[in-house]
Parts: C-alpha cells; sequence; structure tokens
C-alpha cells in the first residue's frame, strides 16, 4: 500500500507542475503550433452539374465495423465498368446532407496505390472525387477501395418494456451518382454488443444513383460491461533515456456515450509495449495480456453520461525509435497513437535529459524551460483516430552522461576480474602463450578480405536494386527475385565470413578488436540506411516538409558514408597484414 500511494502522490506531483508549467507558458505565448488536420476542412471545388462520365457501379462490397469509441469505419470496394465512349479518369462519390458533417477522414487506395482524392461539391450535395492512377478506356472495368470513417452515427434510444439500446442509422449503399447492380453489405459490432433483431448482412441489387431509400437501422445493446465511449482528455508524457528506453505515463478522462452501464475499456497498446500497467486513484484497474490488446476495467460502474478517470503506465525499447551511434542520435516517434476515437482535448510532454544536447526538433513545440528537464509540449483538439504526428529529434548526449552507467558497470566486473585473476594466478601457474607464425594467418585473412569484397559489391548491388525499383526501371516480380537470390547468396558468404573470423581468432586473438570494429561499422550502416528509408517513405506521405526531409536525410547520409569509410579502412588495415 505505502508503495501505491507512493507512485499516485508522485504522479499527481508530476501532473500539477507540469501542467502548472505548461499553463504558464502558454500565457506566454499568443499562439502554439496546431495540429495539421487530415479531415475535410478544405473548400469542396465547386462542379457544374453532376459527373458526365457514364459509369457503373457492376459491384459494391461495403465493411462497416463500428468501434467502442463509437466511429463507424465504412471500407467500399468499388469495381466500376466504363460504359461510355470516352476514357475515364476518376470516380464521384456523394454523401447525403446529414452524413456529410460526420465524415471524418477517408483515404482511396488502387492496386495497393494511394489515389488523390477532392472534395467536390455539385447540385448542393457533397462528396469526394477519386482520381485514377490510369485511364479507364471504354468497356473496361477498375477496382478500388474507399475506406471512410465517421462519428456520431450512433444514437441511444427508450424501448418501452426493455431498456435502453444504442442505435446504428446509415445508408446502407454508397450515395453514387452511377447505377449500382449488386451491392453486398456486412456490419461488425463493437466489442461486446449484439444484435437486437437486426441482421448483419445485406444483399442489394439494381440501385438507382443517388439511392436515399435504402438505409441501415440496426439496434444492438451490450453485455458484459462494455459500451460506448468519448476521449474527453488525454495527457501524455513521454521520457527519453538512451539507457532506461521510453518511459510514459497517460491520463485518460473518458466519458460512457453509451446506453448502458461502463465496466470495460478496450485500450490499444502502441507497437513494442512492454511492462503495461493501469492504475486509478484507488490502485491497479489493469495490466498487460497477450497481444497488443489491453483491458482497464473500472473499479465502479459507469453510468451512461458518467465520466472515469484512470492513467497508465508503460515502456517502449529506445530501439524501437532510435539511431545512432558515438552520443549522436535521431529519435523518431509518434507522439499521437491510435486510441480508436477522437480525442477532444489532448496534451503531450515530451521530456529529454538536461544533459541532452537537442539540436533540431520537428514539428515545431512550446519549449518549457526547467531546471533538470528539457521538455517540449504540445496541445491539440479534436484529434482523430487516423492522425498521426511524429516528432523527430536530434540530440547529443556527451561524455560523461553518455558513458558513466556503463564505466561504472565495468569498474564493478573489472575489480571482480581482476580480483579473480590474481587470486588465481596464486594457484595455477599460467599456461605459455603459443605464437603462431604469421604465414599459417596471412592466407586466412587474405581469404577474409576476398570475401568482404564480395559482400559489399553485393550489397551495392542490392541498394541499387532497391534504387531501380523505387524509379520503377524494373518490375516488381523480377526485383523480387533477384532480391531473393541476392540475400540467399548474402547468406552464404556471412556464413564463410564468420568461419574465417574462427579460424584467424583460432590462432590470434589480437583481430578480435578489428572484427569488433567492423561489425559495429555494419551496425551503424544498416541503421543510417533504415533511417533514410524511413524518412522516405514520411515525405512520400506528406508528413515531413521537403526542409526537414533535406536536415535530416543528410545528417544521415553523412553517418552513412562515414560508416563505410571506416569499414574500407579497416579492410585495408587487415589486408596489409595479410601481405
Amino acid at each position: 500500500m505505502p508503495k501505491r500511494t507512493g507512485v499516485i502522490l508522485l504522479l499527481m506531483l508530476l501532473t500539477l507542475t507540469i501542467g502548472l508549467t505548461a499553463l504558464i507558458t502558454l500565457n506566454n505565448n499568443t499562439g502554439y503550433p496546431p495540429f495539421i488536420p487530415t479531415t475535410n476542412t478544405v473548400t469542396p471545388k465547386n462542379l457544374v452539374g453532376t459527373s458526365t462520365i457514364n459509369l457503373t457501379n457492376s459491384l459494391v462490397l461495403r465493411s462497416i465495423s463500428i468501434n467502442n469509441y463509437g466511429i463507424a469505419t465504412i471500407t467500399d470496394t468499388f469495381r466500376v465498368r466504363n460504359d461510355g465512349l470516352d476514357s475515364a479518369t476518376f470516380a464521384d462519390i456523394f454523401y447525403p446532407e446529414s452524413i456529410w458533417p460526420k465524415l471524418l477522414t477517408s483515404t482511396a487506395w488502387s492496386e495497393n496505390l494511394q489515389l488523390n482524392t477532392e472534395e467536390i461539391s455539385s447540385g448542393g450535395r457533397n462528396g469526394t472525387r477519386i482520381l485514377f492512377h490510369k485511364s479507364l478506356a471504354p468497356g473496361e472495368n477498375y477496382t478500388f477501395t474507399l475506406t471512410q470513417y465517421f462519428d456520431e452515427t450512433i444514437t441511444t434510444i427508450e424501448i418501452p418494456s426493455i431498456g435502453n439500446m444504442a442505435q446504428f442509422d446509415f445508408p446502407a449503399c454508397p450515395y453514387s451518382p452511377y447505377k449500382t447492380e449488386q451491392c453486398n453489405i456486412s456490419v461488425t459490432l463493437p466489442k461486446g454488443a449484439q444484435a437486437f433483431y437486426s441482421p448483419l448482412t445485406y444483399n442489394i441489387s439494381n440501385i438507382e444513383p443517388f439511392d436515399t431509400i435504402n438505409v441501415l437501422t440496426i439496434l444492438f445493446f451490450f453485455t458484459g460491461g462494455d459500451s460506448i465511449i468519448s476521449l474527453k482528455t488525454v495527457y501524455r508524457t513521454i521520457t527519453v533515456d538512451p539507457w532506461l528506453g521510453i518511459n510514459v505515463i497517460e491520463l485518460h478522462l473518458i466519458e460512457n456515450k453509451g446506453p448502458s452501464n461502463l465496466n470495460k475499456i478496450h485500450f490499444q497498446a502502441p507497437p513494442g509495449t512492454i511492462k503495461f500497467m493501469a492504475y486509478d486513484p484507488a490502485g491497479l484497474v489493469g495490466f498487460w495480456l497477450d497481444g497488443d490488446s489491453v483491458v482497464v476495467n473500472t473499479r465502479y460502474p459507469v453510468p451512461p453520461n458518467g465520466t472515469y478517470g484512470y492513467y497508465t503506465v508503460y515502456s517502449i525499447p529506445i530501439a524501437m525509435s532510435q539511431v545512432g551511434s558515438s552520443g549522436s542520435y535521431l529519435f523518431a516517434f509518434n507522439i499521437l497513437p491510435s486510441y480508436g476515437g477522437v480525442i477532444e482535448n489532448f496534451y503531450v510532454s515530451l521530456i529529454f535529459s538536461n544533459f541532452a544536447d537537442v539540436s533540431f526538433w520537428t514539428p515545431p513545440a512550446i519549449p518549457i524551460p526547467s531546471i533538470a528537464k528539457n521538455v517540449f509540449f504540445y496541445v491539440w483538439n479534436n484529434v482523430l483516430p487516423t492522425q498521426n504526428a511524429f516528432s523527430y529529434v536530434t540530440y547529443r548526449v556527451g561524455f560523461p552522461t553518455t558513458y558513466w552507467r556503463p564505466f561504472v558497470f565495468m569498474l564493478i566486473f573489472g575489480s571482480v576480474a581482476t580480483a579473480y585473476v590474481v587470486i588465481r594466478s596464486r594457484r595455477v601457474e599460467g599456461a605459455p602463450e603459443i605464437v603462431t607464425p604469421a604465414e599459417v594467418i596471412a592466407p586466412i585473412l587474405s581469404e577474409f578480405c576476398e570475401l568482404y569484397d564480395q559482400k559489399n559489391a553485393l550489397i551495392l548491388e542490392m541498394d541499387s536494386l532497391r534504387e531501380d525499383a523505387l524509379k520503377r526501371k524494373i518490375k516488381k516480380v523480377e526485383y523480387a527475385q533477384r532480391v531473393k537470390s541476392a540475400e540467399k547468396e548474402l547468406a552464404t558468404l556471412n556464413k564463410q565470413l564468420d568461419q574465417k573470423k574462427i579460424e584467424v581468432l583460432e590462432s590470434n586473438k589480437k583481430f578480435e578488436s578489428d572484427f569488433r570494429a567492423l561489425e559495429i561499422n555494419e551496425a551503424d550502416r544498416e541503421q543510417a540506411k533504415m533511417a533514410i528509408q524511413h524518412l522516405r517513405r514520411r515525405y512520400l506521405m506528406k508528413r515531413l516538409t521537403k526542409e526537414t526531409y533535406v536536415k535530416l536525410s543528410e545528417a544521415q547520409e553523412k553517418k552513412l558514408k562515414k560508416a563505410e569509410s571506416n569499414i574500407d579502412k579497416k579492410i585495408q588495415d587487415l589486408r596489409r597484414e595479410a601481405t
């Protein structure tokens, strides 16, 4: 009990301290960096009349999934046919006037490619124009998938003699300007929900354009303590330590928006989470389960429209989000993980040790001065479940801060080892060192260097293949085959190199430091390559500005060149030893 009380008091003190500092800072700053929304805030493009292209939806597969945060994910897969005389390059999807304000965001895909979209308005109707990645000739078919997220589609109704029920109302089929020949619908209810005499699959044929007749009305109720949850406030503290990892404390204030009492809260843990625990002011209410899904059991039933507060404590290994070496690091972390619902008020404190020399960070934050910590503070409102906010921070940790912990451990183990050697040397006389003639090691070293040259050439070939694939100079099938063959050859070379290392070290231990240096520089090279690829993906997804992308990429390119240069020098040194 004293330990639990201490944790709670420490958490309350941390929250009050950072919260007060944040309020003071906010009062001294006229504005803070807003979260860039991904919803339809752009003014829709006005069209003269409706689309003039002659398309037909030969098949629509509509999958509706409702989660416990009241978000309805509508996944529509269209197979459209061009019945006109001209090529088609886009398709339009509209929404009834009552549904359009509830749309949070949407994305379109075809053949694993994300399609460009435009918000459009025509004849008083609002919608989305999906731009095809290739022209659709007359008589041809085109398949694409449109994923849409909606809020406020669930209401609570009272049925006499039965009680309160949740009701989901939504159009059965897409509100399309084209005729639909076949539409198949499937509905998945939230966890713990059961339908009340409502079917969850439908098949509808010959649907006219702009259909408003076919509407889904599904009644359901909850069992086992589940309900619909609204995230009122989330306050997240992320503490970064190069040795201890990433430690996260989150405070959640939720509201029960469902028809029945709430006893369970489903929490999706971020990737790599370990040591997960959940508490309320009275103690433990949740702990780590299998997979990445965690259930928080409320201490008491939360009635409809009631609120409940709790906090979670968990850790993430630093290797999941950081690359670098020799005290210089790039930290990339999603400070806004997916909770599954809209967060009305979201606060984040990203904390680094005061010994960390932070040189760059993005997105812009409110720096909070502190005696012992570097704190970057973010405030966002009405955050969507599909949004991400990756924080990129470059920093250095100099000596002795970086090395004081391993230095202490080294002293301890070194002292023990020295004492052991002294005691052992008094009891047993050391065996004479066997000196191996250099001419025995030379040919083995020479073979090792030749194998390493082959390995480097193979790595360069694989890098070239990857660049050609990105530039679409080779086909995906050919790329996959050639990379698979190269990976097999690389695995064979690595086994041969490991065998040569063993042969060399059995003859002379002095080369152990050389092999270790090669391994370290190889790891640095791979980390830099991974960081460059990660930055490129974020830039292509338009989640990094060009200026940020160029700055971070240049830093990783320098690390890559340095690692490759160190590898070349070490191989040259070994080659000289072999002569």
